[in-house]
């Protein structure tokens, strides 16, 4: 569900939605290649307006809802998700995003997303032994590629480099589960998958499937992590593994804001698969100089207090910019943010809550009895 990030008892407030909220409100992500076709052909212009009057009129008493809000705050957007197009949005103040959403926005924007609000858990701590020396926290969506890490890891195993792994795969019900743990059995010996653990977790455990605190721990008894996605938004496990100390094996052609605090000091990077072990085996023989590298890099990360007090100062440039009262603000709800503003916080309250649905997915506004639940929320 939308944040409210602060009121002002003297002026507006702050909301803040997530691009799945945006989508409801007013879906944008097929409209860049709408308009691009329709230029050259005939059928894709008249689908055109056929969209624009289905999502801009159909959608209309959203819409009016959402305005009637910004008489008493400001309507940020918070960026998950790549994309290539967004149209101006005149009901949004504001963007929190990765870096390529900068150049793609209309509106005023800030670079932070989810990922600079990392749970205090993820720390470095030295006193932790390590026990494998890759990791991976992903869920199994055929665009994250576990299937490829398990491949480069028989490749490895086939040349006499028997390193460990451990996949942390949240239950996700994904069509390709059973293709990954048939892998697994298939191709590796008894004594082979003694090298490499699979957790998956189970669905009943909801959409994260584990405490911050102990994922932290398996952060921190790892070497190296690994991603393999093709696309992200702005993955916050990359961010997790680097405040815990991991440098980085990264596919270079990810699409997203994964790369965003990575470089050649701290991250081997790859641009196809076809090689994509020897990625894994140059961050293996590099990486005590890799690990420094990260370790002397963690400023630039900084903290999450840090981070909030960053944020703060954004906002408060924007109320200047606006010539709106800041003087006011109360700022609620900068705990967890990290989970907050992708709205993957679970909080059970009743049997009504509507923030129940977050246990096994997003708890985005979808649909207009979401709406109007948000919007008890704010005026009450």
């Amino acid at each position: 569900m939308a944040t409210i990030l602060a009121k002002n008892t003297n002026g507006k407030g702050i909301i803040i939605l997530t691009h799945n909220e945006l989508e409801y409100l007013y879906p944008y992500l097929e409209l860049g290649g709408i308009i691009k076709k329709s230029k050259s052909n005939y059928l894709f212009k008249l689908y055109k307006y056929i969209y624009l009057f289905k999502n801009r009129f159909l959608k209309k008493k959203n819409l009016l809802k959402i305005y009637k809000l910004k008489d008493n705050f400001l309507i940020g957007v918070h960026w998950g998700f790549d994309i290539n197009y967004i149209p101006k949005l005149d009901f949004i103040d504001f963007h929190l995003g990765f870096n390529k959403i900068s150049k793609l926005v209309h509106e005023e924007f800030i670079n932070f997303t989810s990922r600079n609000f990392s749970s205090e858990f993820m720390r470095i701590e030295n006193n932790v032994p390590k026990y494998w020396d890759f990791i991976t926290v992903s869920s199994n969506q055929k665009r994250k590629n576990l299937i490829r890490i398990l491949q480069d890891f028989r490749k490895l195993f086939s040349k006499g480099k028997y390193f460990s792994l451990l996949l942390i795969v949240p239950t996700t019900g994904e069509k390709n589960d059973d293709a990954l743990i048939n892998y697994y059995f298939k191709n590796f010996s008894f004594n082979e998958r003694n090298y490499i653990t699979i957790l998956k977790l189970d669905s009943n455990l909801g959409f994260l499937g584990l405490p911050q605190k102990q994922l932290s721990l398996f952060y921190k008894m790892s070497k190296i992590y690994i991603s393999y996605s093709e696309a992200e938004g702005e993955p916050r496990t990359i961010h997790e593994a680097q405040l815990c100390g991991l440098p980085i094996v990264f596919y270079s052609m990810q699409l997203g804001g994964g790369k965003d605090y990575l470089d050649q000091s701290n991250t081997v990077f790859f641009n196809d698969f076809k090689n994509s072990y020897l990625a894994l085996l140059k961050s293996y023989e590099d990486y005590d100089k890799m690990k420094s590298n990260t370790l002397n890099k963690l400023n630039d990360l900084k903290d999450t207090n840090t981070n909030i007090n960053l944020l703060i100062q954004e906002i408060k440039k924007l109320y200047l910019k606006k010539n709106l009262d800041y003087k006011n603000l109360e700022f609620i709800n900068l705990d967890n943010l990290n989970l907050r503003l992708p709205t993957h916080l679970y909080e059970y309250k009743s049997e009504t809550d509507f923030i129940n649905s977050s246990r096994f997915s997003t708890g985005n506004i979808k649909n207009y009895k979401d709406l109007n639940n948000f919007i008890n929320l704010v005026n009450n």
